[in-house]
């Protein structure tokens, strides 16, 4: 395995080094570990809808960035304070599962004194608070999984940051962002340095590899990811146009919103998000229903068959009807 230490703290640059090691030729038959660090940045996943998601007056009188990433999932702050890691696995989409690569960072924690667990899917908590969030990319044959691990994150800037979907808080049981995380610092006797230090060394030391450190700032190919792609900001900010009809559901595999426009009872325009982790196909899901009839029977019709576990894990026809025809 290839360890990589990046050495811009710009989100832009950041995610286009990521997508870059992920699909250049050259690195095609390596594993890789990425790690680095994004300065004051909100991330939001690859179907969320950016102002739904983010506080956009708090994040401009506070100077804070706002990027899309390739992956799904929900919103993060990222400063100073949090560390970023990527694995890239080669040539194992079929045998994907989170546990295969979060057990290294649970194994770390643990080798410093820290008692982490694995909650949920993709998350590792301590003490029943989350320490590392996760999301995954597939791409060919390989995968990706990155994650943060929160050391000493500003958590206040966050909760004023992101306006977090009540509806996901109920169904977690809890009452705040605020009350679901923590900061690692506050469960170690070292400093920030130290931390990263250790971290990167256990790495080198699993897999007998010594990191390199790179800045692809003057990358050609990175400036055009940047330039096209996370810098654009038709990527960043998405579609934005008034809707006669809006909802959301949430199930436990996360949650869908649909936004429409009809005209003489046509779906002329339609528009899902999500923060599912395995949502990647809503561009085509919302074809399906243009220039379609909006009646409760058609959109069964259309969903019938539908494998709709490519939008959400045990999503439903039911739920569909749900997020379609809201009851009032």
């Amino acid at each position: 395995m290839k360890i990589i230490k990046l050495n811009s703290t710009n989100p832009e640059i950041n995610l286009a080094s990521e997508h870059y090691y992920l699909t250049e030729e050259q690195y095609l038959k390596d594993d890789l570990f990425l790690f680095w660090k994004n300065k004051n940045t909100i991330v939001i996943g690859k179907n969320q809808n950016f102002a739904g998601e983010v506080n956009q007056i708090f994040a401009n009188e506070l100077n804070v960035s706002c990027v899309r990433r390739n992956s799904g999932g929900g919103a993060v702050f990222q400063d100073s304070g949090n560390i970023c890691f990527t694995f890239i696995k080669r040539n194992k989409k079929d045998k994907f599962n989170f546990k295969e690569c979060l057990i290294d960072i649970v194994d770390f924690l643990n080798s410093v004194g820290i008692k982490a667990n694995f909650s949920g899917r993709n998350d590792i908590i301590v003490n029943e608070k989350k320490v590392s969030g996760n999301a995954v990319l597939f791409y060919k044959n390989d995968y990706l999984i990155h994650g943060t691990l929160l050391f000493d994150v500003d958590i206040e800037k966050m909760v004023k940051l992101l306006t977090v979907d009540k509806t996901k808080l109920t169904s977690k049981g809890i009452e705040s962002v605020k009350s679901r995380v923590e900061n690692i610092k506050n469960l170690v006797d070292l400093n920030q340095n130290d931390f990263e230090e250790k971290f990167i060394k256990f790495f080198e030391n699993k897999y007998n590899s010594k990191r390199e450190n790179i800045d692809l700032t003057n990358n050609k190919k990175i400036k055009k990811l940047v330039e096209e792609k996370f810098g654009n900001k038709n990527w960043i900010y998405g579609r934005d146009f008034d809707f006669t009809y809006t909802n959301k559901i949430r199930i436990p595999s996360g949650s869908l919103e649909i936004k429409l426009k009809t005209n003489n009872n046509k779906i002329t325009d339609i528009y899902f998000t999500s923060d599912g982790l395995f949502c990647e196909n809503l561009n085509e899901f919302e074809n399906l229903f243009l220039n379609q009839s909006y009646e409760i029977n058609n959109i069964k019709e259309i969903v019938k068959n539908y494998n709709l576990n490519t939008i959400l894990e045990n999503l439903t026809a039911e739920n569909i009807i749900e997020l379609f025809f809201k009851n009032y």
